[in-house]
């Protein structure tokens, strides 16, 4: 059997770094933001369809259920859900993920990434999924960098350490939160990445 990753979408948020376009009653993940027509929600789904993927597990509010139930359809994804409270936040959300995914899923590797990301490229995506898999093989959590093309305070960064897996994977030497636009221009000098945030990690080392 190949390898196999259970994606967890994180879509319980009310965008409010949005608003006005974005509200409580309909928040940023479910707006039809992309040049196809499609929410970001949906790009999300659509970016873990391929093989190497189990049933995607969406974590979202009781509100947005509905929502999230149709967008799903539309393209065709067949989802499992995880309703949480209001302001439930990532820590509490990675954690019932991994303990879900250990106990429905018979453990593994766990893919957890945000529902307001524009993923572009699947096959570099499933690529780069493949060489965290290795990384989390060896009770790594892998957290996914993106290579900044501007300095913004609007994002964490990532100070890259010592090399892990060739060119594909590095030890992280320090976050740093949302700095100031001044101090984001000396992290992209000196090689850091933005943090995207999305995870990949075996469930029994995150738990």
């Amino acid at each position: 059997m190949g390898l196999r990753i259970t994606p967890v979408i994180l879509a319980g948020g009310v965008g409010t770094r949005l608003w006005p376009l974005s509200q409580i009653a309909m928040p940023k993940q479910f707006l039809p933001l992309l040049s196809d027509g499609r929410s970001t929600f949906q790009a999300a789904l659509g970016a873990v369809s391929g093989e190497m993927f189990d049933k995607p597990i969406v974590m979202t509010q009781e509100v947005y259920r509905w929502i999230a139930t149709e967008q799903a359809r539309a393209i065709g994804s067949e989802v499992e859900f995880v309703l949480e409270p209001p302001k439930c936040g990532t820590a509490l959300a990675v954690s019932v993920a991994a303990h879900m995914v250990k106990a429905k899923r018979n453990g593994g590797l766990c893919l957890v990434l945000a529902s307001d990301h524009n993923l572009q490229g699947r096959m570099q995506f499933e690529d780069d999924c493949r060489d965290a898999a290795k990384l989390a093989a060896s009770s790594h959590i892998t957290i996914f960098g993106i290579e900044p093309h501007h300095p913004s305070s609007d994002y964490g960064y990532i100070e890259p350490g010592a090399t892990l897996f060739g060119d594909k994977g590095w030890s992280v030497k320090r976050f740093v939160e949302k700095p100031n636009q001044a101090h984001a221009a000396e992290l992209i000098g000196s090689g850091c990445l933005w943090n995207s945030g999305n995870m990949l990690f075996d469930a029994a080392v995150m738990i």
